[in-house]
């Protein structure tokens, strides 16, 4: 297991949280519904699936099975994409690596 990928993966987990949370707070301060409208969905369609990806990506480095970590899901997450956010954090990951990963 690589110990730096893996804090660094939980660093990128925490401040995705971090968003997440200064999000909702300015939904409630918010007046305007197109504002409120826009925050929601940037919090819904980029930063949810991105802190899916984060997730995942420190299972992957911890070696848990995907199976372990989304046992009921309906939808399964974009391998490149999951790649592409280990690729950053973990040096020699390769794409096959990761298709293998999401079938266990």
């Amino acid at each position: 297991m690589n110990k730096i990928a893996l804090h660094s993966l939980r660093v990128n987990n925490k401040s995705l949280a971090a968003e997440a949370r200064i999000i909702r707070k300015e939904i409630l301060s918010a007046k305007n519904d197109e504002v409120v409208n826009s925050l929601h969905h940037h919090r819904m369609t980029k930063l949810k699936p991105e802190a899916r990806l984060a997730n995942l990506s420190i299972a992957f480095v911890k070696g848990r099975r995907y199976s372990e970590v989304e046992p009921h899901t309906t939808t399964e997450p974009d391998p490149r994409r999951l790649h592409n956010k280990l690729s950053r954090f973990v040096m020699d990951v390769s794409r096959e690596e990761v298709d293998n990963w999401l079938k266990t």
